[in-house]
């Protein structure tokens, strides 16, 4: 709920505190990471991920953090093997290939998850990355299939500081 409400320290500050109880699990250490980059702070998230280089084992995890972090060929990689994997994966990839510049393959695999497993787009706008979608009709087509009443869809805008939980 904080990271979809842009409340990115609040959010970091509650992983670390799980961290402190559960240390070994690498993707909080990657989602951390996200957050940092969504803040600008590039540095934390390149120092946090130097310690855990495991988390680009896992492409739904690695692929949005690299491509943030300009490491085109491995983004790229990641998104490969995400579309070729049996598991849907549409708001990395999505989130992945749009950090590419690869809005109509984006838009593809929104709609194909969309109709196939509307589950896995529950959290899609809470992800700033999107913001290149909200006016475009198949991204609005996407939330019509996975049943977002048009009150609650929100272009995935704005920072921290003028965000409210709703």
């Amino acid at each position: 709920m904080l990271t979809c409400a842009r409340r990115y320290e609040e959010s970091i500050n509650h992983y670390n505190e799980l961290l402190e109880e559960m240390p070994d699990i690498t993707p909080i250490n990657a989602v951390i990471a996200d957050m940092y980059l969504q803040l600008g702070e590039t540095w934390k998230a390149e120092q946090l991920l130097a310690r855990f280089p495991e988390y680009e084992a896992d492409p739904s995890v690695a692929g949005p953090i690299l491509a943030m972090l300009g490491m085109t060929a491995k983004a790229e990689a990641a998104l490969e093997a995400m579309e070729s994997g049996e598991e849907w994966m549409a708001e990395p990839f999505v989130r992945t290939a749009l950090l590419l510049g690869q809005e109509d393959r984006a838009l593809e695999y929104l709609l194909r998850a969309a109709q196939a497993e509307p589950r896995s787009l529950t959290r899609i706008q809470c992800h700033s990355d999107v913001v290149a979608l909200a006016d475009e009709p198949r991204y609005q087509q996407a939330l019509d299939v996975v049943g977002f009443p048009p009150q609650y869809r929100r272009a995935a805008t704005g920072t921290r500081r003028d965000a409210t939980v709703e």
